[in-house]
Order: C-alpha cells, then sequence, then structure tokens
C-alpha cells in the first residue's frame, strides 16, 4: 500500500500473495491445513493465521 487510504486491486493482490507464500511453506502452490497449523503454532505468520472463534 502506498497510504493514499485507498486499497488497488493490485496492492490488495500483492498482500495476498505475500501471505500465500508465507503459507505456503514446501511451495508447492497449495496450502494444506499442516502448512497453517506449523505457521500457526511457530507464530511465524502472527495474524496471518487465526482459527474461526480465535480473536
Amino acid at each position: 500500500s502506498n497510504f493514499d487510504r485507498r486499497v488497488t486491486l493490485a496492492e490488495f493482490d500483492a498482500c495476498a500473495e505475500r501471505r500465500f507464500a508465507m503459507l505456503d511453506l514446501n511451495h508447492d502452490g497449495y496450502i494444506t491445513t499442516d502448512e497453517i497449523n506449523q505457521v500457526r503454532d511457530t507464530n511465524a505468520g502472527g495474524d496471518i493465521v487465526r482459527v474461526r472463534g480465535d480473536r
């Protein structure tokens, strides 16, 4: 984001791609529940991985 208080599709997509890459630990183009759990357990994803009910 360029902090103009708006989000373009390109900015949104770039953020989503970065988050996907952080979760796709083996870089196979898929995110599995095992990868999500591993990121959550190590807290490497920070707020990226939240389980329903976690607030």
